[in-house]
């Protein structure tokens, strides 16, 4: 399949209905809450050359209440254990990336996938689950947890931030990425036999790493929706002993590095459905 087959692909599914019903509902829990801070952003995960996901992520920084996550999530179980421990900011970084809603597709299952992240600053109430990849989790500056349910399955990942250098020299190596810079927030994520690392930057992601680590086909793609949507790419990912690998798209320079950002108003799911 070239990069204009691709591109249909992906573009077909920024026409779902589901999508632009669930960006409507984001907004409106923003409206409620008088939230002034969010952000929504859109990953896509390539698997041989070839699409393998696509992935929209809502963001939001003031608390949530179970009775409105039911707007985005089949039940409220898992969320209410965690939300209990969320507090408001008004800005994104390294301590709080807020709580996120999930709405994923696999190309092969054109059911959605549903999901929440919630950001964490005690390790200690994470899943006890075994990490895959040999890294010190202790030295992690804070931490996240993920649930996605797809029918009557639900994945749980646990999610850790690092921005020191011993820990991020041990994941360039374990995820075999030694043309990723030695700097920018290292966000490793694992869940059963899965394993990810994901790294955010504009320092870090720059136009020699899209190259390395992605295939002309690939970045045809993201070249393409870039040029189009006025996208920015501060973020790629790659799993563990897996050839599949992700790239997101922000509408705005946000996420720079490991700084803190406010006054954050960034919606690139938006500009996809062409909202107002």
């Amino acid at each position: 399949m070239n990069a204009t087959e691709v591109v249909n692909q992906i573009e077909s599914h920024f026409n779902l209905p589901q999508l632009r019903d669930w960006l409507l509902r984001y907004r409106h829990l923003r409206q409620q809450n008088n939230d002034p801070q969010f952000f929504t952003y859109i990953g896509i995960n390539f698997k041989n050359d070839q699409l393998h996901s696509i992935k929209y992520y809502a963001h939001t920084f003031t608390h949530v209440s179970e009775l409105q996550a039911q707007d985005f999530i089949p039940h409220t179980k898992d969320f209410g254990k965690y939300n209990k421990c969320f507090t408001n900011s008004n800005q994104l970084s390294l301590r709080n990336a807020g709580i996120a809603f999930e709405l994923k597709y696999k190309i092969e299952n054109k059911l959605p996938v549903l999901g929440f992240f919630s950001h964490v600053n005690d390790l200690q109430i994470l899943s006890k689950q075994q990490s895959l990849a040999a890294i010190d989790l202790s030295k992690a500056a804070s931490g996240g947890i993920n649930y996605e349910y797809s029918g009557s399955e639900t994945l749980i990942k646990n999610y850790y931030y690092f921005s020191d250098s011993n820990s991020i020299q041990q994941l360039r190596k374990l995820f075999n990425v030694p043309y990723l810079p030695p700097s920018g927030l290292y966000e490793y994520s694992f869940a059963n036999n899965l394993a990810k690392l994901n790294v955010y930057g504009w320092n870090t992601v720059t136009d020699d790493v899209i190259q390395q680590h992605f295939s002309a086909n690939e970045q045809e793609v993201i070249h393409y929706l870039n040029q189009k949507y006025s996208f920015h790419n501060p973020g790629v990912g790659v799993y563990l002993n897996q050839p599949i690998k992700s790239v997101y798209f922000f509408a705005d320079r946000i996420l720079s590095n490991t700084e803190s950002n406010t006054a954050i108003n960034s919606d690139a799911i938006q500009k996809v459905l062409q909202l107002q």
